[in-house]
């Protein structure tokens, strides 16, 4: 008699499938096992399953409301945000008291254009990564994003001098 199932609500159905999960629980593992196996192997499966999952995720409305979420986020907790994005890309550990401290230790203004930094402000390494650098806090700096768009991998030196390069070549071209 156990085997026969007739329920009218999903609510019962699910309540069911809970209570066999929990009586079933090595025998279900193993089966989602062999499921997952099969799907990895198959790209067609793989595929129709991401299909429909994103159909589903904009159909719902979450893809609206995480993105609200996010620009609310950025917004509102600027250095958590800013933490959690560093953090993700370069796997450590960093809080935002970490991140406030940097910015209140160059009081909020980027070293090459002197402006004022806001919510656009990245974190920059002093020393590049590809040039052997670090992510310690002493290797960190806020810097605008336009700056550090210009900087790229050089170092400090040489960013100077080709922005003073750039410098010359305006005013040659301006007297001329």
């Amino acid at each position: 008699m156990e085997n026969k199932r007739e329920y009218k609500t999903s609510e019962q159905e699910r309540a069911y499938q809970r209570q066999y999960y929990a009586s079933h629980k090595e025998k279900y593992r193993l089966y989602k096992k062999k499921q997952m196996k099969e799907r990895r192997v198959n790209p067609a499966i793989n595929e129709r399953i991401k299909t429909r999952t994103r159909e589903w995720y904009k159909s719902s409305g979450r893809a609206e409301k995480q993105k609200l979420y996010l620009q609310t986020f950025r917004k509102e907790r600027f250095f958590k945000w800013r933490v959690r994005l560093f953090n993700m890309r370069y796997k450590t550990k960093y809080t935002e008291f970490d991140f406030k401290m940097l910015w209140d230790k160059q009081k909020g203004i980027c070293p090459f254009t002197g402006w004022k930094l806001n919510d656009t402000a990245v974190i920059d390494h002093i020393i590049p990564i590809k040039r052997g650098g670090t992510h310690y806090l002493a290797n960190l700096r806020w810097i605008c994003k336009e700056a550090n768009w210009g900087k790229r991998d050089m170092l400090d030196g040489e960013y100077l001098n080709v922005i003073e390069a750039i410098g010359r070549q305006l005013i040659k071209e301006l007297k001329s």
